[in-house]
């Protein structure tokens, strides 16, 4: 789990998103299109710190809640 974490980071992925795109993850309606949200992308950022990324998805949140 931890080189599939890995290379999905590598690739800016989730490793759900990862795995989903090769047909081995339940609960996705098409392997072919993967949705990523917002909150994935940041999640999946090899560039931010654990501490950003938490700062960034209460950010993020804040604005959508304010909608």
């Amino acid at each position: 789990m931890r080189v599939l974490r890995s290379v999905a980071r590598a690739l800016n992925l989730s490793a759900e998103s990862l795995l989903a795109q090769v047909g081995m993850w339940e609960g996705v309606a098409s392997p072919e299109r993967v949705e990523t949200t917002t909150e994935d992308a940041i999640r999946a950022d090899p560039d931010l710190s654990d501490a950003q990324k938490v700062a960034l998805l209460g950010v993020y949140r804040s604005y959508r809640a304010a909608r």
